[in-house]
């Protein structure tokens, strides 16, 4: 493997323009779902690992068969992706009760 600090075993460091309401809908998430913590400086709200659970639910999605294929309508993977959320947070939340 090439030795870039971009690049490691485990990550690939990659920056990512991300339309203004996708952004502020992962950071809802991270914040009142999954309780992240807010950036020292930034005072925003760390999406990290909220970012890549929702990348995972849809490539699950997809993996699944759920009729996702790269030439629908957004709106049907948004969808898709709201239905895998729910059920993912509420196995996250019944989980977390039983605790």
């Amino acid at each position: 493997m090439a030795k870039n600090k971009r690049i490691t075993e485990e990550y690939h460091r990659q920056d990512l323009k991300i339309p203004i309401a996708i952004y502020e809908s992962v950071c809802d998430i991270a914040q009142n779902v999954f309780l992240e913590r807010t950036h020292h400086r930034s005072g925003k709200p760390v999406i990290q690992d909220t970012l890549i659970y929702l990348i995972q639910l849809g490539l699950e999605a997809i993996d699944q068969g759920k009729g996702i294929k790269p030439d629908v309508n957004t709106e049907i993977i948004k969808k898709l992706i709201a239905e895998a959320m729910a059920e993912h947070l509420n196995e996250y939340h019944n989980s977390s009760q039983e605790k």
